[in-house]
């Protein structure tokens, strides 16, 4: 796990310098994934370390195509 923080954090710096140092736009492509082979625990590495290290750097996160059962449920 701590091979991919540091990809993740390589990856991060990397596009904050090509930015500019603007505000980034992170993509998770999950069409075709399931509970199966999504890795849980690596999403909560990737999470704490943008909430951490790159909490200005982050404009928006978009998820496409994310699978019905990790999808939350409305209160209304």
């Amino acid at each position: 796990m701590e091979d991919l923080r540091r990809c993740f954090i390589y990856w991060m710096e990397r596009g904050v310098r090509e930015a500019n140092y603007d505000k980034l736009t992170l993509i998770f492509d999950m069409n075709g994934a399931g509970m199966s082979n999504v890795d849980l625990e690596y999403m909560k590495v990737v999470i704490n370390t943008i909430k951490t290290y790159y909490p200005e750097s982050l404009r928006w996160i978009l998820v496409y195509e994310m699978p019905w059962v990790m999808n939350g449920k409305s209160s209304l």
